[in-house]
């Protein structure tokens, strides 16, 4: 490239290429130097000698002056051409820079968001989730939300019957109906196997919610055909709001999920988490939630109690024997 942008080799705003000036010079340097040979002239009088001396120095004098000024041209066209090619040279490595950034900003997005999506149904994961939760709970001014949580009744069934080829592609199908269930605003994520999470925006009355979660109730538990087979499934929700259920991802879920067992085993396909003493099933269910949470963490766990032998080692007839209270109070410290 020169230095006004015209590519080298082509020709200029004025018509010439720069290569054939040069050549141009060349050939009016020699044409100079052939006007003012007189070697070949007849005998002239000593007078006009003199001027053809003065004339013929005067043009040698031109002539050199473009030999230089051609040297000087082809000098500065060589650097040129050199600087041209270093540029081009240039624009591949950035050309080349520029796709290898691209090419790792992208591996960059594709590993952020497998780690905050789930690698079967594409959703977000328990974390991103929990993330997000957080993050509303955690504003400013935190704005009322619900969270449902959601889990499939019998699908261990369909595992054990299927096979987990149908389990999975069943687990899609459901992710895809519940995504399209709620509004863009809400959030669906996968919180683990065959359990799945909402997190609702917004002030939502409990009759409202309550029809929200009918009719996700209805839209999952629509005939499923995967191949040759046709299935349906229905899920249990368990409803938690904030503030009052809770003011942390953790606290709302684990009543949530509380609120799904009371649910599943009432069998009337949603419940709000309550916390009337004597509902009856509070203790166990939250006991039976956080047991599943360490088991998700991969920590071990142990019951409340365990059935100890007496000194003898006899069973006798009678109330079972409880092992000390510590084991509770290490299960509750895990939670």
């Amino acid at each position: 490239m020169q230095a006004n942008g015209q590519p080298l080799g082509e020709p200029s705003p004025a018509g010439v290429n720069p290569e054939d000036i040069a050549d141009l010079m060349s050939a009016v340097s020699q044409r100079l130097r052939n006007v003012v040979d007189f070697s070949s002239a007849a005998l002239v009088s000593p007078l006009a000698v003199g001027a053809m001396a003065q004339v013929q120095g005067s043009v040698m004098d031109c002539a050199s002056a473009l030999d230089v000024l051609q040297s000087s041209l082809l000098h500065e066209l060589t650097r040129l051409q050199q600087a041209s090619r270093a540029a081009l040279d240039c624009e591949a490595a950035l050309s080349a820079s520029q796709a290898e950034l691209g090419r790792l900003r992208d591996g960059e997005r594709r590993a952020w968001h497998m780690a905050l999506h789930d690698g079967l149904t594409l959703l977000p994961n328990r974390r991103y989730l929990c993330d997000r939760l957080d993050a509303a709970l955690g504003s400013t001014v935190p704005a009322p939300l619900a969270v449902l949580y959601i889990d499939l009744d019998g699908f261990k069934a369909v595992n054990d019957n299927h096979g987990h080829a149908v389990g999975d592609e069943l687990l899609r199908i459901v992710a895809v109906r519940l995504r399209r269930a709620v509004r863009p605003v809400d959030m669906v994520g996968r919180l683990g196997g065959d359990e799945f999470g909402c997190l609702l925006q917004g002030a939502l009355e409990p009759e409202r919610l309550a029809r929200l979660a009918a009719h996700l109730i209805e839209v999952v538990a629509m005939p499923v055909q995967i191949e040759a087979l046709r299935l349906q499934i229905r899920p249990s929700i368990g409803i938690a709001r904030s503030p009052g259920d809770g003011l942390n991802a953790q606290a709302l879920l684990r009543c949530a999920d509380v609120a799904m067992y009371r649910a599943k085993r009432q069998g009337c396909g949603h419940a709000f988490f309550e916390t009337t003493p004597g509902n009856g099933d509070g203790r166990q269910a939250s006991t039976a939630s956080d047991a599943r949470t360490r088991a998700l963490m991969g920590e071990p766990c142990l019951p409340d109690w365990l059935p100890t032998l007496p000194p003898n080692g006899a069973l006798a007839p009678g109330p079972a024997h409880r092992a000390p209270a510590e084991l509770a109070s290490r299960n509750a410290g895990r939670a």
